[in-house]
């Protein structure tokens, strides 16, 4: 996982003050999925200096929590690639991308963050993890359900053999062995449950008062 960058807080102050980076639009590129100019943004130097992919808005949310809470998993792969880091909690809730990927109903979202790794067991400021908020959500469930599987001990030994037990199983290829098991188990578990609509009751709704 990447690890956010020592920013310098003045600095960052003084740029978005003076409007030499207009933290505003960038997250409104990032919540209407405009995914070219977000990497293109990310990538200029002025942006690099406030933490690039990695930087926060005045609501303490960082872009991978927009992407997640929008459904935006080409936005989420590109700002993770570009190192942001997936497990970055927001400022004020302490919520990780994947708790708001679960409580916005942002299916696709949640797949492909447990599919990179994302943590399921990071807690927000009511002690609550991203399973927590799922448990009501007969999807969710699943994913999770299925997800406690790929623990780190299991991963390694997945990665260790060069096939999984069990009739019809067939072989997986040993370095990719916790991506098969989410392939071949999760992915054709979630597709029974029919896609919900994204919830606009907690995160979404923060987020877009402070891209107003």
């Amino acid at each position: 996982m990447a690890s956010q960058p020592l920013v310098d807080k003045v600095m960052r102050e003084t740029m978005v003050k003076t409007g030499v980076v207009d933290l505003p639009a960038f997250f409104n590129m990032i919540r209407h999925n405009e995914l070219r100019k977000v990497e293109r943004k990310i990538a200029e130097a002025d942006m690099q200096i406030i933490g690039g992919p990695n930087c926060w808005d005045d609501h303490g949310h960082y872009p991978v929590h927009m992407a997640a809470a929008e459904g935006h998993v080409n936005m989420l792969r590109m700002l993770i690639e570009s190192q942001a880091n997936v497990d970055q909690p927001s400022e004020k809730e302490n919520r990780t991308a994947l708790h708001f990927a679960v409580i916005n109903k942002s299916h696709e979202a949640v797949r492909y963050l447990i599919d990179v790794g994302a943590r399921t067991d990071a807690k927000d400021i009511h002690h609550r993890t991203a399973r927590m908020y799922a448990v009501d959500e007969d999807a969710m469930r699943v994913v999770f359900e299925v997800s406690a599987l790929i623990t780190l001990p299991r991963l390694q030994a997945l990665r260790a053999r060069p096939s999984l037990p069990g009739a019809g199983c067939g072989p997986a290829p040993s370095d990719d062995g916790a991506l098969w098991l989410v392939r071949t188990v999760l992915h054709p578990l979630l597709a029974l449950f029919p896609r919900a609509r994204p919830s606009t009751k907690i995160s979404r709704t923060a987020m877009r008062s402070s891209t107003a």
